[in-house]
């Protein structure tokens, strides 16, 4: 029963106090921000954490496009970590790090089928 109580709690203080994302920026196709949601092909979500900002980009279809960590996001994205990009179908296109915003390391590119490319 205490469990029961406890996690109804739970629930309802996760619903209660979490809050929906809110768009950071809209982008084109060129990654050029844009001022409205209908100019854009991307939308940006940040969300601040301790050592920075999470950085999530999507597709106006809402799949996610990039996710990165960031160490700052003014005036641009400063980051020293591992990017993610995905296809519109969900599937990796790259994975990698960067320093200094600068490609580092092995980097792994796929196909839109999700396969591997061998370069």
């Amino acid at each position: 029963m205490k469990l029961y109580i406890f996690l109804s709690l739970l629930i309802i203080s996760t619903t209660t106090f979490s809050q929906p994302a809110k768009v950071h920026s809209y982008y084109d196709r060129f990654w050029k921000r844009v001022e409205n949601a209908s100019d854009a092909d991307y939308y940006r979500l940040v969300e601040k954490t301790k050592e920075g900002y999470h950085v999530k980009d999507y597709y106006m279809s809402g799949a996610l496009q990039s996710e990165i960590f960031c160490t700052g996001i003014t005036p641009k994205l400063q980051f020293d970590s591992e990017l993610t990009l995905y296809y519109e179908n969900g599937k990796p296109s790259q994975i990698g790090r960067f320093k200094d915003e600068r490609p580092y390391g092995v980097h792994q590119f796929f196909y839109e089928d999700g396969t591997k490319k061998n370069l």
